[in-house]
């Protein structure tokens, strides 16, 4: 999702001193993938807060959704608070807001 916004996150760590961490996660396997299957994740996010997003994710290959993924990803400073999402990242994310900004 930040790869294909163009959102680097080495250099947001070098400037800003913000990285991105997975707060939870739950996972549902369908199917097993192999070893070199070309996959696909589709990301929906779900609900976005000041610091930290809840998204929805499907991995799938060639014969459909392999993965289901409930993830809470938090954004945080150089010392592991957490912070407000940088401009750029939050105006990038509205491209995958799908239902709500606000309390989630």
């Amino acid at each position: 999702m930040l790869r294909s916004a163009k959102i680097d996150q080495s250099r947001l760590f070098g400037d800003l001193g913000v990285r991105f961490v997975v707060r939870s996660c739950k996972v549902e396997y369908l199917k097993s993938a192999r070893l070199d299957d070309d996959l696909e994740v589709h990301t929906k996010i779900i609900c976005n807060r000041g610091a930290s997003l809840l998204a929805n994710q499907v991995v799938q290959n060639d014969q459909g959704p392999t993965t289901f993924l409930d993830s809470r990803i938090a954004c945080v400073g150089e010392f592991g608070r957490p912070v407000p999402w940088p401009l750029e990242v939050r105006s990038a994310l509205t491209t995958y807001l799908q239902v709500s900004q606000g309390s989630c």
